[in-house]
Formats: structure tokens, sequence, C-alpha cells
């Protein structure tokens, strides 16, 4: 059975905003607490347990609570309510330089920062040299921290974090503001604390990161878990979110004149498993109805990423088939053999021309989407291509 290195329970953490200034001093006079302040719930009953030796991303958008769910492991944030069991030593590496004081050396703030993290003069005297090595400042380690450049903080504050041998590292989005070459070397001392089973906590914004290092991945929004498992499905479902968020703006401004006429009835579309073929293929199923004898129509369709990223389109006129006639009801298939569409949700939206194929008459989205999950392509992107490797 694995043993939890850390194991949170209903983890909130509320923050108290006032009108005005003035409303606070009231509060402390007056003893009303609830009368003018205004809850703001960074975090809200969070629960999860981090397992030994995992590796655990945390993703979401900013404002979502990352920072401070790891405030509150790293202890230097109180929570307002809930429980935080830790087994073992931490080391955090949330906001640059935090613990440094400006005046002092970068020698004297090592000693500073790591006597904060628990460890006593003998031990930091042992680590120093490694910890100034690691962070390449050896020509001004003796130097005030205040004439050090944002990088040179960096390098001084994850050196420390990382050479006194945590159990558990707790690493923030900070790591993005040093050089290629510090940036390498940070990735490469937290793999090497993957491979000795050291259990880490790791934010960032950067999914390719998140997905090839993590074990895991928890999904926070707005102070809440809203998913956590397999860094794969986790991720998808992150994307997906995200893409649907970003394109409902753009969806809503795409205008396009269609006749008061309804024509499409319905659009429906799955996925055919054909198992004596070993693939799959599309199905888009069309009814069309036309009570005016006489028209002749074009149809067209595409297919769209689920924030509306056109992944493939076409049309009868395209594909040189003569228009067709409705008279009452009729239903048109059309058949995507072996589509190479990479995992995630795609929608099919279909368009009705005149003869011509530039009057739109109706144009109808499919009312659910298809997924596709499991993909046995691998790569990033829309669709896979065939291709090889030569060194």
């Amino acid at each position: 059975m694995e043993k939890n290195k850390i194991k949170v329970k209903d983890l909130t953490k509320i923050y108290y905003f006032y009108d005005r200034p003035i409303h606070r001093l009231i509060e402390l006079i007056t003893f009303k607490k609830k009368l003018y302040r205004h809850p703001f719930f960074a975090l809200n009953k969070v629960t999860f347990d981090v397992y030994e030796g995992e590796t655990l991303g945390i993703i979401g958008e900013n404002g979502a609570g990352k920072s401070t769910l790891l405030k509150l492991i790293s202890r230097t944030v109180a929570p307002s309510y809930g429980t935080i069991e830790m087994n073992g030593t931490v080391s955090a590496l949330l906001e640059l330089g935090v613990g440094f004081h400006p005046d002092f050396t970068g020698r004297s703030n090592i000693y500073l920062a790591a006597s904060m993290l628990g460890f006593d003069k003998k031990t930091i005297d042992e680590k120093i040299n490694d910890i100034i090595s690691f962070s390449e400042l050896e020509d001004f380690i003796d130097r005030p921290v205040k004439t050090y450049s944002s990088g040179m903080y960096l390098r001084l504050a994850f050196s420390v974090a990382v050479s006194v041998d945590p159990d558990i590292l707790v690493v923030d989005e900070v790591l993005a503001v040093g050089d290629q070459h510090f940036q390498k070397k940070c990735l490469d001392r937290m793999i090497g604390f993957k491979k000795e089973k050291k259990t880490i906590l790791f934010c960032s914004h950067s999914l390719y990161h998140i997905r090839e290092i993590c074990d895991r991945v928890l999904w926070l929004k707005q102070g809440k878990i809203m998913a956590i498992g397999d860094p794969k499905t986790v991720i998808r479902e992150y994307t997906d979110y995200e893409r649907e968020k970003n394109s409902k703006k753009d969806k809503q401004e795409t205008k396009i004149y269609i006749e008061k006429n309804s024509f499409l009835d319905s659009v429906s579309a799955w996925i055919l498993n054909i198992e004596k073929e070993e693939k799959k293929e599309i199905v888009v199923k069309i009814k069309v109805k036309n009570q005016n004898n006489g028209r002749r129509f074009h149809l067209g369709v595409g297919i769209y990423r689920n924030d509306l990223v056109e992944c493939f389109a076409t049309s009868t006129k395209l594909d040189g088939v003569e228009p067709f006639f409705v008279d009452g009801e009729k239903d048109i298939f059309i058949y995507f053999d072996s589509p190479l569409l990479l995992e995630g949700r795609y929608k099919v939206a279909v368009v009705l021309f005149d003869e011509t194929g530039l009057h739109v008459y109706d144009r109808k989205d499919q009312e659910g989407e298809i997924e596709i999950e499991s993909c046995e392509f691998t790569g990033r992107g829309l669709f896979f291509m065939e291709h090889r490797w030569k060194v």
C-alpha cells in the first residue's frame, strides 16, 4: 500500500476585502467582523493525497489558487480551515528570493534561508560549497544580494531549495524566470529528485513539462479541484476547457447571413469502429427538408475542434457532386474514412448552399460532440501525419 507523504483535507483559505479602508478600522473597534468585510475563497474545501515518491503537477488559470495551495503546504501561510499532514522535511521555491535579506551577502543568505528550512549550521557548513557551485555564483557570493539580477536571485534561491536534500520539494512557476541554461539545470535536478523517489509538487503553466514529469495532475479552478488523476486525461480536460472559454467571444462575434427558412432539420455524428478492417470512420448524418419543390442544393460539412479551429471542411461542390433536389425530407450521409485526428473533442457543422455553392440557405451545428480518445497516433496538434526518422 502506498504511503501518504502529504494528506490535505477540506483545506480552505479565505481572504477578506473592504469597500473602503476605514471599514477595516470600524471592524477592529466595534468587533463586528461580518459588517463590512467581503470574503474571497482562494481555496475552498480542497482534499487530496500525495504519495511517497510521487510527482504531482498542479495546473489552472491565473487566480485559480495554485500558489495559495503551495504556500499552505509550505506553511508560509496559515489555512482558514482544514488540515495538512506531512511526513518529512519540506523545501519550497515559491517566490523569487523570499526570505533573502537584500543587505546580506549571498553566502549569509544561504545560511539564513537554509536555517528557515529547519537545517542547523553544521549541516549548512557541509553543503554550502555544493550550493554555491550549483548556483554558479562563485564570483558574486560575497556581494550583497541587492546587487544581484533577478536571474542571480533565482539561481541562489533554487540552489538552496534543492541542495538541502528535502523529502518533499515544492516548486512554483518561478522556474520560468531563469535563462535556458539554468532552466535545464533545474529540470535535470528535479528529474534527479524524481529518480531518487522524492515527493515533488510542481506548479507550472508549461503543460508539456507537467505531462512529461508528473505522475498525476491536479487541476484547480476558482479554488476548487476540477480533476485529479492521469496527466494525459486531466490535461486534455483542462485544454478543452481553455479552448472553449477562449472561443466563446469569437463564437459570439462570428455571424453569417442565413435565410429565415429552416432547411436543416438535424445533424448527428458518431465514430464507427470497423472491426474486420481494424479502422475507424466518422459518420455524419444530415436530415434535410424542403417544401419548396424545384430548389437544388449543395451541402458543406466541416469538422472543428472545440475551440472552433477548423480541422477539415469539404462540400458537394468541391468534391464535384451535382447539386441535389429535396422533396419533403431526405437523409444524407458523409463518411470520413480513417480519420487521423488526434485526441480531443470535435464538433461537426453543416451548411446548406444554393446550386451555385455561394448563397447560404441554412447552417446547423451538431448538438453534441465527437470525442476521440485512446488514440493510436502519437504527437501534438490536430491530426497525425505519416513520418519517419533518419539520423
